[in-house]
């Protein structure tokens, strides 16, 4: 919960909203003293709402964090990956990609430097691995709990990195499938003209070639 800015337990969250719709359902009680049986029916509507409008919410903000750093992911495994072979220790590469990371990484960052300073690498990765839970964050944290152990890392970072740019394109043509139908018009239209823009020379040098002939 801390890491979309709530600083209640998740048992807490739940606790104090379901407190805070028996609240509002309570008012229902008052329409039905006064035989307004409509305003009734509207309370317990209202709290029921108010409940689960207040959950996905927070679903929402978890959903659009986890989001941001997946597709921030990719830098992160390149990043180790070209600084691993200088023998700088996890916690500088870390420190190091936590200035170019998006804002939404940086909680997550901030406790993993400071588990890293205070703790064995191995503990600090886990518990990193299991507070943000993304699958894609455990694969690799799984691949650096390997190399501490002695394992060869290299071909296990490459396929990551393969698998970074798979789930980085999926998740651009997912933006451009979501976007209104003119809005995708302009895009693929403004990438037909880099093309075109691109091979005008290459064209223009061709042609005057033929013309030699």
């Amino acid at each position: 919960m801390a890491r979309v800015g709530i600083s209640e337990t998740p048992e807490l969250f739940y606790a104090n909203n379901i407190v805070i719709s028996l609240w509002v359902a309570a008012t229902s009680i008052f329409g039905i003293i006064v035989g307004v049986k409509f305003l009734a029916l509207i309370s317990l509507v209202l709290a029921v709402w108010l409940f689960f409008s207040n959950v996905d919410n927070v679903k929402k903000q978890i959903k659009d964090l986890n989001e941001a750093i997946k597709h921030d992911l990719p830098k992160f495994v390149m990043m180790y990956d070209h600084a691993r072979g200088d023998n700088i220790q996890l916690v500088e590469i870390v420190e190091k990609y936590r200035q170019a990371a998006c804002p939404e990484f940086h909680y997550d960052l901030d406790l993993l430097i400071m588990d890293l300073k205070t703790d064995n690498e191995e503990n600090a990765l886990l518990s990193f691995s299991d507070r943000v839970g993304i699958p894609q964050l455990t694969n690799f944290v799984n691949i650096l709990l390997g190399g501490i152990k002695g394992d060869d890392m290299r071909i296990s970072l490459q396929l990551m990195e393969k698998e970074m740019k798979v789930l980085t394109n999926e998740t651009k043509r997912r933006i451009i499938e979501e976007l209104p139908d003119k809005v995708k018009v302009s895009t693929y239209a403004t990438g037909l003209m880099l093309v075109l823009i691109m091979l005008t020379p290459i064209i223009m040098d061709a042609a005057r070639q033929l013309s030699n002939f």
